[in-house]
């Protein structure tokens, strides 16, 4: 999928949260799809990935390999599954007033 930046902006002024269970992670930039590339950092020992955004904690938003969307947490040096794609983690954002 790509994602440009008039989308992003449209997109993330309207909603800017996504609620996975009981958290809400409140997104403060995505990048767009023309700059996304694979990561190479020494903390990452996982598939490919690309930083895709990163939310108000300083963690990161990433696009695996396998289409998902994942949240890195440096504080747990872990990543989660948000959404099974970039479409349905956009379908999934919420307005942070809500």
């Amino acid at each position: 999928m790509d994602l440009t930046e008039r989308e992003i902006l449209a997109k993330l002024y309207l909603a800017d949260t996504f609620t996975l269970g009981d958290r809400r992670i409140r997104v403060l930039f995505l990048l767009p799809s023309a700059v996304w590339r694979p990561l190479r950092a020494g903390w990452w020992r996982g598939k490919d990935v690309s930083v895709i955004g990163g939310d108000e904690q300083g963690n990161y938003l990433l696009l695996h390999s396998d289409g998902s969307v994942r949240l890195w947490e440096h504080a747990r040096g872990a990543d989660e599954v948000l959404a099974p794609s970039v479409r349905a983690f956009l379908a999934g954002l919420t307005s942070s007033s809500t």
